[in-house]
């Protein structure tokens, strides 16, 4: 019999500075792809921290999607 092959993780880097709203959707995605692994970062420098990137502007290999919800004050 062939070994087994586990299709690769899907991770998620989050990112948002509002620890509620944060907290939040981490929460929602956790309930839906409970496989997915999930970073949280409250920031673009601290994301980029945690995706292994040492606070380089990059693009980011390390996770297959990055949420990052903006807002514009008029």
């Amino acid at each position: 019999m062939p070994p087994k092959i586990e299709p690769p993780s899907t991770s998620v880097l989050l990112i948002d500075t509002n620890d509620t709203d944060r907290s939040y959707f981490v929460t929602q995605l956790k309930d839906r792809s409970p496989d997915y692994k999930i970073q949280e970062a409250i920031d673009g420098e601290a994301g980029l921290t945690s995706a292994g990137l040492g606070g380089l502007i990059a693009s980011c290999s390390h996770s297959n999607c990055l949420i990052n919800r903006a807002t514009r004050c008029w």
